[in-house]
């Protein structure tokens, strides 16, 4: 269990499940951040965000349109300190258990972590998805570089290795690459260092 439960007892089941929309207020919300907090602290807990099928769509397409900050930098906004909550006197409790347990620092890295991860996450889900399904278009093509660019600046070198060159090999065999400009290097970037030419 959280270790730091003693108020408020927030774990009442064993998994938290967030619905976050695009624009994430959650992470606004008190009661919300020491939910959160709390379900990645209990060991014995898990903690699943989850979009709906037209939020999934609008987080997807705002990363093709707006690139990897319109995804990531609303997570690095996550301050528990400024948080709300509708009864001032369950604000004034959690921000005080925050102060006496993990404090504000500790948390908001956590949950940044995990909120950064889970992008991360959806990136990485969305490439096998497009794999599977074999639907090697520009559009998916665009999409799937973003990805890339979304698990290298998580540090998911391996897996932005191997997408990498399997979107090369795709863009390369559906004469894609002229198409796409300015994406050569930032798909070959984490192949090794090396540098791309695209075909004359």
């Amino acid at each position: 269990m959280c270790t730091y439960l003693s108020y408020p007892a927030v774990l009442l089941y064993a998994r938290l499940l967030t619905l976050l929309a695009v624009a994430p207020i959650v992470i606004t919300r008190a009661w919300c951040l020491w939910e959160i907090f709390c379900t990645i602290d209990a060991a014995d807990c898990s903690f699943t965000l989850s979009l709906s099928p037209a939020e999934e769509e609008a987080f997807l397409a705002a990363l093709v349109v707006d690139g990897l900050d319109a995804v990531l930098t609303p997570f690095a906004k996550v301050d528990a300190r400024l948080a709300e909550a509708t009864n001032p006197d369950d604000l004034e409790k959690i921000l005080a258990a925050i102060e006496r347990g993990p404090g504000f620092t500790p948390l908001n890295a956590l949950v940044m972590e995990k909120m950064r991860g889970w992008v991360a996450d959806t990136a990485a889900e969305r490439l096998e998805v497009v794999r599977t399904a074999g639907s090697w278009d520009e559009q998916s093509l665009r999409l799937l570089l973003r990805c890339v660019e979304l698990l290298a600046a998580q540090g998911r070198d391996a897996e932005a290795r191997a997408a990498c060159i399997e979107v090369m090999q795709n863009m390369l065999s559906h004469s894609l690459l002229r198409s796409l400009p300015g994406t050569t290097l930032c798909i070959c970037a984490h192949n090794d260092g090396r540098a791309a030419t695209p075909p004359r």
